[in-house]
């Protein structure tokens, strides 16, 4: 079928692909819009990721605190954030603002053995009902991280990749059996 210049597609006879939904891959974005489909309440789900701030006078506490994030931090809950190094310290510059949205977080810490711990999250404000008992604004901080090795521990690493490559004997190439001449 041959198409005049001008024509409407409609009218070619073409059925349009359907349109797939995208879902979010991130977990800061999977958080968020959990968030806003909760209305601002504390969201279940990223447990593990996540912790719970009060703001106090002194600055951050945790009010709760999940499993990943406590044994990679250090973190516990009824702990002040004021004046503690690392991913307390990144919290507390984020923390700052009052704006009722969420605020993205990317961190990079110093980890064990000179490697670097790459922090991304969010900070999700919480509403009235959600607020922990003490009072004061709340945000659960819904986040992942990744360790980087440093410099010499991956000098290490493809060093011992290389010596155990070396003891390996070597394999000899296989002939292809569609390469052959198969005619007569």
């Amino acid at each position: 079928m041959r198409i005049a210049w001008g024509q409407d597609m409609a009218d070619c006879g073409f059925d349009l692909p359907p349109r797939f939904g995208v879902a979010e891959r991130r977990l800061a974005g999977q958080a968020v819009a959990a968030w806003r489909a909760a209305g601002g309440a504390a969201i279940a789900g990223f447990e593990a990721n996540s912790l719970v701030l009060a703001g106090e006078p002194a600055g951050p506490v945790v009010t709760q605190c999940g499993a990943a994030v406590a044994e990679a931090f250090g973190l516990e809950p009824g702990m002040a954030l004021a004046g503690r190094p690392g991913l307390a310290a990144a919290l507390c510059d984020a923390a700052g603002g009052g704006d009722r949205q969420p605020v993205p977080i990317e961190a990079r810490l110093p980890g064990l053995a000179g490697s670097t711990i790459l922090v991304r999250g969010v900070m999700l404000p919480l509403v009235d009902g959600a607020r922990p008992p003490a009072g004061g604004d709340a945000v659960q901080v819904v986040m992942n991280w990744r360790e980087i090795l440093g410099r010499a521990a991956t000098a290490r690493l493809r060093h011992e990749i290389g010596l155990i490559l070396a003891e390996r004997p070597a394999k000899s190439a296989r002939i292809d059996p569609f390469s052959r001449n198969t005619a007569g």
